[in-house]
């Protein structure tokens, strides 16, 4: 067995023992995580951990945990409409441990209707049992890809039909086609203005979307004075990662004793880094602060979340991106929503800050802003 034949051996035997042995606890799921990127499996810098997307890996690995099937199904089965793998070129970590939780579904008898609207998940799954090792429990499945054209048509028919916002009125074929060309003409140039609008609608949700910000759960180790900037202290957090992260932040006039930021906080983490007055700062601590601007509290999560938990917002998931990017302004679009309620709960677009613990709080800030 070649040595990249073995890496793939040792990596899905983890996803197959873990995935038959734990039932999804989020601190447990994220403990195989560590376990899985320790270095006595996989180093950091493996390509089956994504070569530069390695959230987005660790995301999907997540989600194989999933008890819903049928949803985890589907979600898979639309992330592929366009894509070889789950993540990126090639083969990773992502791809192993969904396709170990799919198997159960996947070995089932499968209808011609269903064999068509997963048509996706099937090829990437075939792409996998033909390229991975063997498993203890998970042998080939014979795949059918055969699907008769009565029941190709029947779907395309019904498709045509969903597409269709209104039935055409009842009149003759060529007054039809007169009334149509007629229409065309005149409402060129507004199904144009409207097709830009919608275009240009999307592409501003996806770029304002909260679910693109790494935002977990941090523990400030450390805070001191920044040597050469009076209203900075550098702190030392851990945010799950293999060593804490250097953060800078303008806390000194509101916070005036270091001590009292150690513990707990909420961090963006997928900010580009800057330097701030030599010091390279790597996130951004998030807090809240009261409508005149005279008191500044740190947002918390609940007691008992696990160090490196992604703070989520339900109904609003996704894969966070690598880095946002300064251009974009993604933080700055995002972040005029953020804010504290009556219940001193942080919330976007009343949305909670959640963790699998609950939501996150600040002690006392009510209707405050947060950042």
């Amino acid at each position: 067995m070649t040595s990249d034949n073995s890496r793939l051996q040792r990596v899905f035997d983890f996803c197959e023992q873990s995935l038959g042995s734990n039932r999804g606890n989020k601190a447990d799921i994220q403990y195989l995580w560590k376990e899985l990127t320790s270095c006595r499996i996989l180093t950091d810098q493996d390509p089956l951990l994504g070569s530069g997307d390695t959230r987005a890996v660790q995301y999907w690995f997540e989600k194989a945990w999933e008890q819903d099937k049928s949803q985890l199904l589907q979600s898979v089965n639309k992330h592929l409409s366009n894509k070889t793998y789950l993540v990126g070129e090639r083969l990773t970590v992502a791809d192993i441990a969904i396709y170990v939780s799919l198997y159960s579904v996947v070995k089932q008898q499968w209808s011609e209707s269903q064999r068509l609207l997963f048509a996706d998940t099937l090829r990437w799954f075939d792409l996998l049992q033909n390229s991975l090792p063997k498993g203890q429990n998970l042998e080939k499945i014979e795949m059918n890809f055969i699907v008769s054209e009565e029941k190709l048509r029947q779907l395309l028919d019904s498709k045509l039909r969903m597409d269709t916002e209104k039935p055409l009125k009842e009149e003759t074929v060529v007054a039809h086609k007169k009334k149509e060309k007629r229409e065309k003409v005149e409402s060129a140039t507004s199904v144009k203005d409207v097709s830009e609008e919608k275009t240009e609608a999307v592409k501003e949700e996806k770029e304002e979307s909260v679910s693109r910000l790494d935002i977990r759960v941090g523990k400030i180790l450390s805070a001191k004075r920044h040597p050469d900037a009076d209203t900075l202290y550098v702190e030392e957090i851990d945010v799950g990662e293999a060593s804490p992260r250097t953060v800078c932040s303008g806390l000194v006039k509101f916070i005036p004793d270091p001590e009292q930021l150690l513990g707990y906080c909420i961090v963006l983490c997928n900010l580009k880094p800057v330097n701030m007055r030599g010091v390279k700062s790597e996130a951004m601590i998030l807090c809240a602060t009261s409508k005149d601007g005279s008191t500044v509290e740190l947002v918390k999560p609940p007691d008992n979340v696990p160090i490196g938990e992604r703070v989520t917002f339900p109904g609003h998931e996704g894969v966070a991106d690598s880095v946002l990017n300064p251009k974009k302004k993604i933080f700055e679009k995002v972040q005029p929503h953020f804010a504290t309620n009556e219940d001193c709960i942080a919330v976007w677009k009343d949305i909670p800050f959640t963790t699998s613990r609950g939501p996150c709080k600040v002690a006392s800030i009510r209707g405050g802003t947060i950042r």
